[in-house]
């Protein structure tokens, strides 16, 4: 699953070091059911680099080891947050009422359905992941919301996801649809796998849909650093090779990860209409203060399949194990009122 999203508070289990807190809306023994709370699990580090309590001692233990290394992580996680609030209320001014969350993590406050909702109601919303622990607190969450459902799944075979029957009755794939490939990437090793996984997705789009990727970023190259992060070279410079030792230390304590490098990066949305300011930082892009927030090594984009675009219902297959990491019918051309140019000052943060 994604380095996830925070919390429904407490899991109602407790672990040598404590709870991860009080309550639970599923009861502790379906949560208890293959949870390994001895291990750190990406989901768990980043709800407490959010500063949430789903989580337990060897989490936040692995997540202050990786902070003491490059401590930015954190405002990078709450900045990857936060570009999801930002790119999923764009979506919804320009008209998107069907979104597709892969590896959307434990929920939080400020999930995909519910900023879809402020902005149109009727906006329909599917989270999918493969860890049974997320998929029952997103259940309990979403029990009275029949706009939104949660349904098992493995980004790593994108086609079964849909073509799940679940998936295709929710939502309408001859009309744009958003699919949301927020902090998951990077937990797919080879640069061939992750590849495939878009092309798959994108293939399978209507013209009019919407990709949005966030990805950390391999900033080596000095000037590409400074260029990203706003800051001289020496010292960018400084903040990469930082972030890729955090980054092995990371695979090391929860679940392999690839940082890549922003021209991989960028190459997933070729051939797209990548919507301004293009792929940038995840602080750089439509920030909702006339300064961003702090600079961090994770780049995002988000991008309309033309109307040119062919679909297919050929379906490439399932990426091979041995690549697998751990884990409207309208013209949809946004114009949101308020918006900036391509600076992007509208949607900010």
């Amino acid at each position: 699953c994604r380095v996830g999203r925070a919390a429904l508070r407490g899991w109602g289990v407790s672990s040598q070091g404590g709870s991860a807190g009080p309550g639970s809306l599923v009861g502790a023994t379906s949560v208890q059911a293959g949870l390994d709370v001895t291990r750190a699990h990406p989901a768990r580090v980043y709800d407490y680099w959010l500063g949430g309590k789903d989580n337990f001692a060897a989490d936040r233990q692995a997540g202050d080891r990786v902070a003491e290394l490059a401590p930015w992580v954190i405002s990078g996680a709450r900045g990857n947050r936060a570009f999801l609030t930002r790119a999923v209320t764009w979506l919804a001014r320009a008209g998107v009422d069907q979104f597709l969350d892969l590896g959307s993590g434990l929920p939080t406050a400020q999930n995909v359905h519910e900023v879809a909702q402020a902005v149109n109601p009727a906006a329909r919303t599917i989270y999918v992941d493969r860890d049974p622990v997320v998929l029952a607190h997103a259940r309990a969450l979403l029990a009275r919301d029949e706009s939104t459902l949660a349904v098992p799944g493995d980004l790593r075979d994108p086609a079964s996801i849909l073509n799940d029957p679940q998936v295709r009755a929710h939502l309408d794939f001859d009309r744009p649809v958003a699919v949301l490939l927020l902090a998951v990437l990077h937990f797919v090793v080879a640069d061939e796998a992750a590849a495939r996984i878009v092309a798959t997705l994108r293939e399978r789009l209507a013209p009019g849909s919407y990709l949005a990727i966030s990805h950390v970023a391999d900033l080596t190259d000095r000037a590409a650093a400074s260029g990203h992060l706003d800051l001289p070279d020496v010292l960018a410079g400084q903040r990469a090779e930082a972030t890729r030792r955090a980054a092995e230390l990371y695979g090391n304590l929860a679940a392999p990860f690839t940082l890549r490098a922003p021209e991989q990066v960028t190459s997933w949305f070729d051939g797209l209409d990548l919507a301004p300011p293009g792929v940038v930082p995840a602080h750089l892009w439509r920030p909702r203060h006339a300064r961003p927030g702090p600079p961090v090594p994770v780049l995002v984009g988000v991008a309309r399949l033309p109307e040119s675009t062919t679909r297919t219902d050929t379906v490439r297959q399932a990426v091979p194990d041995e690549d697998r990491g751990t884990g409207a019918e309208r013209a949809l051309t946004p114009k949101i009122p308020g918006e900036a140019s391509a600076g992007g000052q509208g949607e900010q943060v």
